[in-house]
């Protein structure tokens, strides 16, 4: 039930996946709708009715906090945390959050008409897949950003000098800015792809990748400061994958 919860939460949360600001009023229905339904899901009773207040305050803290930081990745990395910690306990305390036995039902009939799923047990291990590929796409993504924040890595040096660099792109700059949206959206194929490598026993292909990244920045590669960016964003982004990866892959059998 805990990953079913963060598959929720995590699907929530794509909304701000090429955002760095705090959340937004056009995200935050996408966001309130999404874990809405999540919870609607469930069987109604007095630990579903603990579980809802507990997500209504989470939410209104972080959202809170998020408006009022400066660097809403902090607030988005302890979020999750947060809210895997407050399910745990909630499910281990309560030991009444159950999926609803109508929708349920309707899910194993639909397991019984759909050959690819053969039976819940097949259903809970695409569940835990899920939540190591939500991670993959959009928290790791938070989590390596706000690496670059704090050991002070940009693909672009400063004006001032090579040592200081600029850790957002400026507004009047729009190259600049695509090449953020860019190298995320490269970011989320190359972890995706690295996943299901693991998953699969398939390591070979992480050596492409390294390979296929370099031949692409080639060029670029000559400046040191991108050059690092570059080689600590991949290794980053490689290693949390393969963390993930093995997380899961231990969780399912």
């Amino acid at each position: 039930m805990i990953i079913y919860l963060l598959n929720v939460l995590m699907l929530s949360r794509m909304g701000y996946t090429f955002d760095d600001e705090g959340i937004t009023k056009k995200q935050l229905p996408y966001y309130l709708i999404i874990q809405g339904l999540g919870l609607a899901a469930l069987t109604i009773n007095r630990a579903w009715v603990v579980l809802l207040l507990a997500v209504v305050i989470s939410n209104g803290l972080i959202i809170l906090w998020e408006r009022k930081t400066k660097n809403p990745r902090i607030v988005r990395i302890v979020s999750l945390l947060g809210f895997s910690v407050v399910y745990f306990i909630i499910i281990n305390l309560t030991g009444g959050i159950n999926f609803n036995p109508v929708l349920l039902s309707w899910v194993i009939k639909m397991i019984d008409k759909i050959s690819i799923v053969k039976d819940l047990g097949q259903l809970s291990r695409i569940n835990a897949y899920c939540l190591g590929f939500l991670f993959i796409i959009n928290e790791s993504n938070t989590i390596i950003r706000q690496l670059f924040d704090w050991i002070k890595v940009s693909p672009h040096p400063s004006e001032k000098g090579e040592q200081e660099v600029e850790l957002t792109p400026p507004s009047d700059k729009y190259l600049r800015i695509d090449e953020y949206k860019s190298g995320r959206v490269i970011g989320i194929l190359e972890r995706s792809i690295v996943y299901l490598a693991m998953l699969s026993n398939e390591y070979s292909i992480i050596g492409f990748i390294l390979a296929a990244k370099a031949f692409a920045r080639f060029k670029e590669l000559d400046k040191k400061v991108y050059a690092e960016y570059v080689l600590i964003g991949t290794l980053a982004s490689i290693l949390i994958t393969l963390i993930a990866a093995s997380f899961i892959s231990v969780l399912v059998h």
